[in-house]
């Protein structure tokens, strides 16, 4: 698949996503991906989550699709779900967890197979009308599907505005 088919697919998931469930809020980040304990790539992401759909253990649990792409070449498009758990008026946790479409760019972003799974886990906070901003924590592997499961992890620094 090439990168024009994987920004044309997350491009439709988007939408789909807001015309179905009532997108809610944009997730902008930027940050550094490890491959094979290689660090020198950033990686930008985007995400589309709607309005909370259930309220489990403390947070608010809400539908997402997602797209990362990296200066390596490497790009991944996922749905999935999101959690938010306010721990105090401002301060938060966020964790979500995706299966999505992998493409690597070579050997060395190559995590194995296409099909691939994100979980991310950030704190963050709030700043009023100027949305929240998190640190978080990621890592994309296949769980196992394969024999080769490398995995990559990143760090980013997010930006999520709510519409």
């Amino acid at each position: 698949m090439s990168m024009k088919h994987v920004v044309l697919s997350v491009v439709a998931a988007i939408g789909l996503s807001c015309g179905t469930a009532g997108a809610a809020e944009f997730t902008l980040g930027v940050g550094a991906v490890e491959y094979r304990d290689d660090i020198g790539d950033i990686q930008i992401s985007i995400e589309a989550r709607s309005e909370p759909v259930a309220f489990v253990l403390g947070s608010d649990i809400a539908p997402q699709v997602g797209l990362t792409v990296d200066t390596a070449g490497a790009a991944y498009v996922g749905v999935g779900a999101a959690a938010t758990n306010w721990l105090s008026t401002f301060w938060f946790i966020e964790g979500s967890l995706m299966a999505g479409y992998y493409s690597a760019n070579g050997d060395r972003t190559d995590l194995g197979s296409d099909v691939e799974f994100r979980s991310l886990l950030g704190i963050g906070r709030e700043f009023g009308q100027f949305g929240r901003v998190s640190l978080a924590v990621s890592h994309i592997s296949h769980a196992g599907i394969e024999e080769n499961n490398p995995g990559a992890n990143m760090l980013s620094l997010r930006l999520t505005r709510g519409f």
